[in-house]
């Protein structure tokens, strides 16, 4: 995956990654540390389907990284 590639996906899906981040950490205890913590796993998520991501199997990517990120 290029740098470009991951810039134009980040950018798509991060306040998608965001809002769930949010969602997520509403019963934390410390809700800003692990809202941080939460974002930075569903960016992970993102990259790793964004990395493994097949178009073949004719689902689109928004959904497949819906799945990994969350």
């Amino acid at each position: 995956v290029s740098e470009a590639e991951w810039e134009a996906v980040r950018k798509q899906h991060e306040e998608y990654v965001w809002g769930q981040a949010h969602r997520f950490s509403r019963t934390a205890p410390d809700q800003n540390e692990t809202k941080k913590d939460l974002f930075q796993e569903g960016m992970l998520g993102l990259h790793r389907a964004l990395q493994t991501y097949d178009p073949s199997h004719g689902c689109k990517f928004n959904t497949y990284a819906y799945h990994a990120c969350r």
